[in-house]
């Protein structure tokens, strides 16, 4: 069966998304612009009129694409009662088509906000919305964002692994998103007390929750398993315990995502009085931080676009859900005709590897740290006062390398 043409198979920059704005009045020239000459390229977008083709012009014209989110797509968090073998009603189907046909041939849509985190008693609604929609147009993205893989019970489907293997078999999505926050503020003392135990613990009472990699490669196994391109998000506004995001904050976040292979990247959320952008629009100094790693992870893309993720390995301690790197032929049996003698030595890092269509393989390594920089080796036989040795990483930096047999890895 030929496979269905879909807009990320077209897309030759990776999509960075700015989730959310509260509503269409902020979908300015001035602010449309800003946006995008910082890196994003994708805005989620509230409407709950029918007013949609000023703002679209205003974000096609800016370079920026709308992900619309209407009372239309999204029905609201149901009962298992409710929402169990959920129908559509005829008032229902006709509104959906009708949005979408007004919609869909602008070039300022990226898709269509289904619903955020549902539980599994919504699976049935969200299903027959993206159903309905895909009868007139499933070329654009129908957007459904998950929770982290990190409650037993998996909201209602028993597990996590059946809450999504139900996902797959009802919705037969085009991409998987989830979002998990993974840096918070704790009291200093707490992580002292913790002594060696606080292993993700960082200076300044900074903490990475320690599901944060098993998370990733939760997500990580289905994408890969299914082919399917996988999102995900970093932190960029302050709220409950988690702080005001640093550079090193939002770069070790978006690194870490790409490492794992995702293909598309969030902030949540860019608007906001503590974000990049103020509640009426206006820039904060946050954005600088956006535009710079931003335009890093554009240029990255660059060479990334065409490669696969095949593993992940992580030098350092080990954390739930990471495993080191395998032993190298030599090591293991002896053999040096088997493959690369890849190896790495230094502070701690996540190792993405990845290939392309003609087998060159590659490694895309990110310092660990979110606060602090870090340096890495990967030809750890060189002698320390040969100044290439050591590769230094800015905190939550990463930096991609192609591996060769026939010498020490090159920077890309």
């Amino acid at each position: 069966m030929p496979k269905r043409r879909y807009m990320l198979d077209d897309d030759p920059t990776i999509p960075i998304l700015a989730w959310i704005w509260p509503s269409a009045d902020v979908i300015r020239p001035d602010v449309m612009k800003a946006m995008a000459e910082a890196g994003f390229n994708i805005s989620l977008a509230d409407f709950t009129g029918d007013a949609f083709g000023n703002a679209l012009d205003i974000a096609h014209d800016a370079g920026m694409r709308l992900l619309v989110r209407h009372p239309a797509f999204d029905l609201g968090r149901m009962t298992p009662e409710k929402g169990r073998d959920y129908t559509l009603t005829t008032a229902q189907k006709s509104r959906i088509r009708a949005m979408v046909k007004k919609l869909h041939k602008h070039p300022g849509l990226y898709g269509y906000y289904i619903h955020d985190e549902p539980a599994h008693a919504d699976y049935d609604w969200n299903a027959a919305v993206i159903h309905e929609i895909e009868a007139i147009d499933d070329y654009h993205m129908c957007y459904v964002n998950h929770n982290a893989p990190v409650i037993q019970g998996g909201y209602g489907a028993g597990t996590q692994e059946a809450l999504w293997r139900d996902w797959i078999r009802k919705t037969q999505p085009r991409f998987l998103s989830y979002d998990h926050y993974p840096i918070e503020q704790k009291p200093r003392h707490l992580i002292e007390a913790m002594g060696e135990k606080a292993f993700n613990g960082f200076p300044g009472g900074i903490v990475v929750k320690p599901h944060y990699f098993s998370s990733l490669d939760f997500a990580r196994s289905f994408c890969m398993a299914l082919d399917l391109p996988l999102w995900a998000f970093t932190c960029s506004t302050p709220h409950w315990s988690y702080p005001v995001p640093t550079e090193g904050h939002i770069r070790f976040q978006l690194m870490c995502d790409l490492a794992y292979g995702a293909r598309g990247l969030q902030y949540f959320a860019p608007l906001a009085d503590t974000a990049i952008f103020r509640i009426d629009g206006s820039p904060t100094p946050a954005l600088e931080i956006a535009r710079r790693v931003n335009r890093d992870i554009h240029a990255l893309w660059k060479k990334m676009k065409g490669l696969r993720s095949i593993g992940v390995h992580h030098q350092g301690p080990l954390w739930p859900g990471t495993t080191p790197l395998l032993p190298t032929p030599t090591e293991a049996w002896g053999n040096d005709h088997l493959g690369l003698k890849f190896k790495c030595e230094g502070d701690p890092a996540v190792l993405g590897l990845f290939d392309d269509p003609q087998g060159q393989l590659y490694v895309l390594a990110v310092n660990r740290n979110p606060v602090e920089s870090g340096a890495i080796t990967l030809d750890p036989g060189l002698d320390d006062q040969v100044p290439h040795k050591w590769h230094p990483l800015l905190p939550g930096e990463g930096k991609l390398f192609k591996l060769r047999s026939d010498g020490p890895p090159e920077a890309v």
